[in-house]
Order: C-alpha cells, then structure tokens, then sequence
C-alpha cells in the first residue's frame, strides 16, 4: 500500500484568517519617501548639484525609459514593496499556516514505513544544509523551526505536514498535468536556462532527472498556492488598524 492523498479542499475553500493575510506598515509615504531621497541623492551625485525636491526633469534626466515622472518613480517604490513583502508574507506565514491547514483537514492514506523513510531523508537533508551553511543541526532545527533535536516528536509533526503536502502535490500534479518524462524536464531545464540565466550544464548537474521527478510537483502546488494567495494579501496602515 502506498501512501495516497483521498480529499484536500481546494484553495478557494481555505479561508485565511486575517493576520496570515494582512501587512502593516507605517504609512504610504513612509516607504515611498526613502526611494525618492534615494533618486535625489544619485540625481546630485551624477549632475553635482544640491537639489532637495526631486522633480519631472530630474527623473527625466536620469535616463531611465520606465520612469519619466515623480508619480511614476512613487508608483515605481509602492509596486516594488508591495510585491517583495506580499513574497515574504507568503513565505514566512501563508505557506506554514497551509502547511498544518492541509495536515490538518487531508484525508490521506499513510504507509508507515513511506513516512518513516521521508522522515530519515529530511532530517539527512537538514544535517547536509546546517553542515553546508556552518551551523550545528540544533541551530539548523532553531532557525527553521523553533526547536532542537530533543524535541522529536514536535520534529515528526512539522515533518508529516510536508509529507502530506507532498502527497497533496503528487496527486494533483497527476490530475492536472500527467507523468513527468524526459521532455518536461528538458523543457524545464530550458525554461531555467531563459529565465534566470543559469547554465545548462550545471542545472542538469544539480537538478537531474530523478531529482526533478521527485520535488517538481511541489514547486508547481508552492507557485499556484502562492499565485492565488498573494492576491488576498492586503495593506494596513498601521494608525487606521
């Protein structure tokens, strides 16, 4: 008996409480100022002047064929924020809470002696990266997780959610898009090689077949959980909260 995913609920019937879902911030002006301090400063350091105020034909002047105006270097510095701290958000505490969510609400079948060994593996992977990054693994175990490796128990519980998780991404990776063969890791290897610049041979080096086999499924579910999600995340300023 394998293990196997039975029922998940779909994203659209996962209700994010808010925390999970909102950033405070001070205000707007609070983020967009020190983006424009930021182009006053290099505008007077190309054009050695002492300008206070950025204006039109200081953005003009600096060349830049996406910026021409001061409401577009403001909307430039909101835009930018607004998508580093939605990532962050979902990384930090949208995707843990869907994590247990998930672990909590799957109907799954489990096989023992699966889980044991996804177990093994993951605790090998920790050790190779805390040994890689030049921290203990109780250090490793207390920046990723809160805790040490005493606390086996509380371990096998975060463990099991991406065990779970990676049950939930198998399964819908299957009914969604088929096997991944050869051709949808060569198309992979490619699309990487476009988008991000890195070498073909090195990738295929780091990333081969078997090993995109078994995480590709969950990096697919990460970026739809994230593409739905992060549209439900909003700003607050922090005096109208």
């Amino acid at each position: 008996m394998k293990s196997q995913v039975e029922h998940y609920l779909p994203f659209d019937e996962i209700l994010l409480p808010e925390p999970y879902r909102a950033i405070e911030i001070p205000s707007w002006e609070a983020i967009i100022n020190p983006v424009v301090q930021g182009v006053i400063t290099f505008y007077n350091h190309q054009h050695q002047t002492k300008e206070t105020e950025l204006t039109d034909e200081m953005v003009k002047a600096l060349d830049n064929p996406e910026l021409k105006t001061v409401h577009q270097v403001k909307q430039y510095a909101m835009t930018a924020f607004q998508e580093r701290e939605k990532e962050r958000k979902f990384q930090f505490d949208i995707f843990p809470y869907l994590l247990v969510f998930f672990a909590n609400t799957t109907q799954t079948v489990i096989n023992s002696d699966e889980e044991e060994a996804y177990f093994i593996a993951m605790t090998d992977n920790y050790k190779e990266d805390a040994e890689k990054a030049g921290i203990s693994y109780d250090e490793f175990l207390q920046n990723s997780f809160g805790l040490t490796s005493k606390q086996e128990e509380e371990l096998r519980e975060r463990i099991h959610e991406y065990f779970v998780y990676k049950l939930i991404a198998i399964d819908r990776f299957g009914e969604e898009h088929g096997e991944l063969d050869i051709d949808s890791y060569d198309a992979y290897i490619q699309e990487q090689v476009l988008l991000q610049g890195v070498d073909e041979i090195d990738l295929r080096e780091r990333l081969p077949f078997n090993v995109f086999q078994d995480i590709y499924p969950e990096i697919v579910l990460t970026e739809e959980l994230k593409n739905y999600f992060k549209d439900q995340i909003i700003f607050k300023i922090a005096s109208e909260a």
